[in-house]
């Protein structure tokens, strides 16, 4: 099919084997390691089809882990709405796998609570952009 260089039928046919793949192994063909890699990547991109999912699951996860790194902040006071309303233009620096953690607040200190939920948000940031940036070369592969 791709000797024909007819990419459009190509991505058709690959896109309906991956969905065959997975009809496969979820009747317990297969390991539970291949299961789960063709799940995450049916669930993430569309087996690299679509760079849209991605970049809406970046958005959800990313809002989760700025309520749970918000719910960890050390202050001396119990955490309001208000705190998280005055925080919530910093939560594009969590789409930035690479950004500094005082970037989030200055004067606030995270705990290891926010710390680790910081960790988890980084991994989470860099696998869906591996993931858009995967759907966006299927035309050039």
């Amino acid at each position: 099919m791709k000797k024909q260089e007819d990419t459009f039928q190509s991505l058709v046919f690959e896109q309906e084997e991956m969905e065959s793949y997975w009809k496969y192994l979820k009747e317990g063909r297969g390991d539970w390691s291949e299961r789960f890699i063709l799940w995450t990547s049916k669930v993430s991109n569309y087996y690299g089809k679509d760079w849209v999912l991605p970049v809406i699951w970046m958005i959800i996860f990313n809002f989760l882990f700025f309520i749970l790194i918000g719910a960890g902040l050390v202050t001396n006071r119990a955490i309001t709405i208000d705190d998280y309303l005055s925080l919530f233009g910093r939560v594009t620096y969590l789409f930035n796998p690479a950004h500094q953690v005082n970037n989030i607040h200055d004067k606030i200190n995270l705990s290891n609570f926010s710390l680790v939920f910081d960790f988890i948000s980084r991994i989470f940031t860099s696998y869906f952009i591996f993931q858009t940036i995967k759907a966006f070369r299927k035309y050039s592969k």
